[in-house]
C-alpha cells in the first residue's frame, strides 16, 4: 500500500489509494469498498443514516394509516352490528303482535253469501 501525501489533489489521490478486489460491506444502496482513508467511510455513514431515518419514518407513517383504516372499520361494523340488533328487535316484536293478536275466524263461502 503507497502512502498518500496530504497535499496531493483527488485526481492523483484516486490514482494511487489501494482498492480491494472484492467488497468488505453491501448494501442495496451502495457497495462500499475497503477504504484507505477515515473520510471514505464517514462520508456514506450519514447518508445511511438519513436513508435509515427515512425508511423508518415512511413505516410509521404506513402502519399509523393501517391503524386509522382499521379503527374506521371496526367502528363501521360496530354501527352495521347496532342496525342489524335494531332490526332483528323490530322483527320479533312484529312477529309477537302478529302471532299473539286475535285469530281470524275462517269462513266459508256460504256464510257469506247468506
Amino acid at each position: 500500500m503507497k502512502q498518500v501525501n496530504v497535499k496531493v489533489d483527488d485526481a492523483e489521490y484516486q490514482k494511487t489509494k489501494y482498492k480491494p478486489k472484492t467488497p468488505i460491506v453491501t448494501s442495496r444502496f451502495k457497495i462500499l469498498q475497503e477504504p484507505n482513508d477515515s473520510r471514505e467511510l464517514f462520508s456514506t455513514l450519514p447518508d445511511f443514516i438519513r436513508i435509515h431515518s427515512l425508511v423508518k419514518l415512511q413505516l410509521q407513517v404506513q402502519i399509523q394509516e393501517q391503524i386509522s383504516r382499521v379503527l374506521i372499520l371496526e367502528n363501521y361494523i360496530q354501527q352495521e352490528e347496532a342496525n342489524i340488533e335494531k332490526l332483528v328487535k323490530n322483527d320479533r316484536v312484529l312477529f309477537n303482535k302478529l302471532t299473539k293478536s286475535p285469530k281470524i275466524k275462517n269462513v266459508s263461502s256460504k256464510q257469506h253469501i247468506k
